[in-house]
């Protein structure tokens, strides 16, 4: 369900495609990338919940999330 809303949210980024835009998909395939490593088979992703998916997220970069990287993770989450 997750992937299904990052595919959207690219699309949408990707035809507008303003300067703040671009840091949002930027983001997005940092974020993209931070799941590629999950575990499907072993982690369940808290796809619903911004807090939990948020430090699992910053756990895997091995830092905080950037703005935008919050952003887009928010905005994923409340669509």
């Amino acid at each position: 369900m997750i992937y299904h809303k990052i595919y959207i949210k690219e699309q949408v980024l990707k035809k507008k495609l303003e300067k703040k835009d671009k840091k949002k998909l930027e983001a997005l395939n940092s974020i993209k990338e931070l799941l590629s490593k999950v575990d499907n088979s072993a982690e369940v992703i808290p796809a619903t919940n911004y807090r939990k998916l948020s430090l699992m997220l910053s756990f895997l970069k091995g830092d905080r999330l950037n703005r935008y990287e919050k952003l887009v993770l928010r905005e994923i989450i409340d669509s």
